[in-house]
């Protein structure tokens, strides 16, 4: 491959990387990946690097000319990989889920529940990357307010940007994220 710029060449790179789109991208929707499930990818996205290679160094024996596309395409197909499952976790996060974070005594709280379910979360965060659970129990939606009632018989309520009755607190501003 003398260079990409060769017609026939960057015509047989956007082959190949039409093809990754609609693998890749139909594996995505298929598998519909979640954010408590992404340490998979630790391990799926080397494998389909190294894939990649491995019908690189089968194709050099079969026909030398497609070898260095499949190089080429071990770092796409990856990175695309990475790109797909993120951006859906991302959009599927924006569609069915609703969280708001909080600040008290300088800890920070976030509420979530899924709009699909009739449950929800409080988590306390204790660090950069770490929470832990705080209260749950089930949500109600009214209108534009959403109510929630912990298993511990506490109830309060989410209405225009504010939190009210939350550990005794008349109201507190929260800041929507989803």
């Amino acid at each position: 491959m003398k260079t990409v710029s060769n017609k026939n060449n960057f015509r047989t790179l956007s082959i190949f990387t039409i093809i990754d789109i609609i693998i890749i991208g139909g594996w995505t929707l298929y598998l519909k990946p979640s954010s408590d499930i992404t340490i998979v990818y630790i391990f799926i996205i080397p494998f389909v690097f190294l894939l990649n290679l491995g019908i690189g160094i089968i194709i050099y024996f079969i026909k030398k000319y497609y070898t260095p596309f499949f190089i080429i395409n071990a770092f796409i197909s990856s990175f695309m990989l990475y790109f797909f499952s993120i951006w859906y976790i991302e959009i599927n996060n924006k569609i069915n889920y609703e969280e708001w974070v909080f600040s008290i005594n300088n800890e920070s709280y976030n509420i979530s529940y899924n709009v699909n379910d009739t449950v929800y979360n409080v988590y306390v965060s204790c660090g950069e990357g770490c929470s832990k659970g705080y209260d749950r129990g089930s949500v109600e939606k009214k209108n534009d307010t959403i109510y929630f009632f912990s298993v511990d018989s506490i109830h309060y309520y989410i209405y225009k940007d504010y939190l009210y009755n939350f550990k005794d607190i008349d109201k507190m501003q929260v800041k929507k994220i989803y």
